[in-house]
């Protein structure tokens, strides 16, 4: 894993996967955020 400091903590950016003996997959992540700004409206749901 590729481990990276966010807000004085370790996260890891990549990871592996998958099923024991059966295939895996890389996983990348390209952001973390610790904690963000939340609104209300971001938990409503879609009018028709």
């Amino acid at each position: 894993s590729d481990y990276k400091e966010v807000a004085g903590l370790y996260f890891p950016y990549s990871m592996t996967q998958g099923i024991k003996g059966g295939p895996s997959q890389p996983i990348i992540i390209e952001k973390i955020e610790v904690n963000p700004a939340v609104s209300d409206a971001d938990f409503k749901f879609p009018s028709n």
